[in-house]
């Protein structure tokens, strides 16, 4: 797999997931995980090809999880992000042959292989305590039990040796800031990290080993917990780039499940705090809560100002027109004379009864002048 990755990372300039690596280590023909690669040049190609899905999952998650690769998100010049994997830190140690690296499996998974892919037979691997596996040529290698560097669990775990090739060479870098999948309510600047590189790669060390602590406390317990049960690496890589201090900020995150989060979230947040503290970032955790804290509320008040001035002018009283003013201040007439002939001071006009007035004709009534003249010159008029 690690000379896979380098065979890959000098074809696609060090942007290599860990699920096309796995894909091609087990010589997958997606056109997908195949385009533009030049297979006669990976020599690894399909090594992996008698693996599981599942088996190669696990693997591949135990490679990251003991910083054999590390899985960290880069930004693309799209916008988004992506994560890449990379040879992590003791890639140098298991190539030289000084690392043993060893994977446990559970008894059951081992017992029964799941595959999805159609093949003419399926062998049944034996239910023994122990198996190895040699990741350096592709081919499954049984072990004697008495000789396996793990003693029998009660049937629970059976372990697997991961041999990789000592000539393999390739290059130790190192993967950019971390990030987490972007969706319709995240926005790019979420996925930037929030502290230097340097100081991103060692929160998300920490984070590791902290997982890895609770997992071995639960086996301890009897619960077959691992440490991706409780945290995968997409999910380390969003809170080492976010770094929440507060539990508020780790529910905002959205990187947990509830009950991950209701077990473990104190602690996580506690150590966070503890290393920003002893490193000293608390200038860029300040930098990070003044655009979040300021603008949304800024602008939910000038909304809220707004509103209040739309529901005052809507509900005061409105001035009659100019124009009604002017005509009853043109009506009313003050008269002032005291020399007044008819002297009608102390009558009350509201007890004289006054003739009821008779409507007037309606237009149809109204004879005409021509029609009048026919009626006077007609035989009847004459004779009489």
């Amino acid at each position: 797999i690690v000379q896979l990755h380098a065979d890959l990372s000098s074809q696609r300039n060090g942007k290599v997931t860990l699920s096309q690596l796995i894909l091609l280590w087990r010589g997958s023909k997606s056109k997908t995980a195949i385009k533009f690669l030049n297979l006669s040049r990976l020599v690894h190609y399909g090594a992996g090809s008698k693996y599981s899905p599942h088996e190669a999952d696990r693997i591949a998650h135990s490679m990251v999880f003991e910083s054999i690769l590390v899985e960290l998100g880069e930004e693309t010049a799209s916008g988004f992000t992506s994560d890449y994997a990379h040879l992590g830190e003791k890639a140098e140690a298991l190539k030289a042959g000084r690392y043993d690296f060893f994977v446990d499996f559970p008894a059951k998974s081992s017992a029964k292989t799941p595959s999805k892919t159609k093949a003419p037979s399926s062998k049944k691997v034996p239910s023994s305590t122990t198996k190895s596996l040699s990741i350096g040529d592709g081919f499954r290698k049984p072990q004697n039990p008495a000789h396996s560097p793990y003693k029998k669990n009660n049937g629970i775990h059976s372990s697997v040796t991961l041999d990789v090739d000592s000539s393999d060479e390739f290059e130790d870098t190192r993967s950019k800031n971390a990030g987490s999948k972007s969706s319709g309510s995240s926005s790019n600047s979420e996925n930037v990290s929030v502290l230097p590189k340097k100081y991103t790669e060692m929160l998300m060390t920490r984070i590791k080993k902290l997982v890895g602590m609770w997992a071995d406390e639960e086996q301890m317990n009897g619960n077959k917990v691992f440490y991706w049960n409780i945290m995968n690496s997409t999910a380390m890589s969003t809170i080492a780039t976010r770094v929440p201090t507060t539990m508020e900020e780790l529910s905002a995150v959205g990187a947990l499940g509830e009950n991950v989060e209701k077990e473990y979230g104190e602690r996580l947040v506690k150590n966070i705090k503890a290393f920003v503290v002893m490193e000293k970032l608390q200038s860029y955790l300040k930098k990070r809560a003044t655009p979040s804290t300021k603008t949304p509320s800024t602008a939910k008040r000038n909304r809220v100002e707004k509103l209040q001035n739309l529901a005052s002018f809507a509900h005061r009283p409105r001035p009659p027109p100019p124009s009604a003013t002017k005509a009853v201040e043109s009506i009313v007439v003050d008269i002032s004379d005291d020399d007044d002939e008819f002297n009608d001071h102390g009558i009350d006009f509201s007890a004289i009864e006054l003739p009821v007035s008779r409507p007037s004709a309606t237009p149809a009534l109204l004879l005409s002048s021509s029609r009048k003249r026919d009626l006077v010159e007609s035989s009847y008029f004459s004779k009489k």
